[in-house]
């Protein structure tokens, strides 16, 4: 019971020691193991983000490999748009089952849809629309508000 107490006690103490605003105060834990330094921060550090447009760049892209054979895909596709096989083709999904394939797509494409929201400002960049020959086949189709020449420029780096 007593070290329960002097748990609770030992924890709040250095709960405080951390919390407070002591300049250059240097907490050394496990001296006979090892040394742990934790600085403390003043009142005045404080942490400044400034709003950058996120960029997944390799080298000079913003997109990876993946990204942009399906970005060249869709560009290339009339109207009608890329279909489903197409799409598990594209990403080496065919050998998987079709739960797994459609849990993977959506996942992928909800990456590559933010990266376009954060580039272009336009949500569902790639759209999934019904088929003109049958409703129930789904096609993906680039946004009308995103330019293919926009994309292909990106693409380039």
């Amino acid at each position: 019971m007593e070290s329960i107490y002097l748990n609770v006690v030992l924890t709040l103490v250095i709960g405080v020691l951390l919390g407070s605003n002591a300049p250059a105060l240097r907490v050394e834990f496990f001296k006979g193991i090892s040394k742990i330094s934790i600085p403390f921060f003043q009142a005045k550090d404080k942490v400044v983000l400034k709003a950058q447009p996120v960029q997944h760049k390799v080298g000079n892209r913003y997109f990876d490999d993946l990204e942009i054979r399906l970005l060249q895909a869709i560009i290339q596709q009339d109207n009608d748009g890329l279909g489903i096989a197409h799409l598990n083709t594209l990403m080496n999904l065919t050998k998987l089952s079709e739960e797994n394939q459609r849990q993977r797509r959506h996942l992928f494409l909800k990456e590559l849809n933010l990266k376009l929201y954060l580039i272009f400002a336009v949500r569902e960049g790639i759209t999934r629309i019904e088929s003109v020959s049958d409703k129930r086949i789904k096609m993906y189709v680039l946004n009308d508000k995103i330019e293919s020449s926009a994309i292909e420029e990106l693409i380039k780096g």
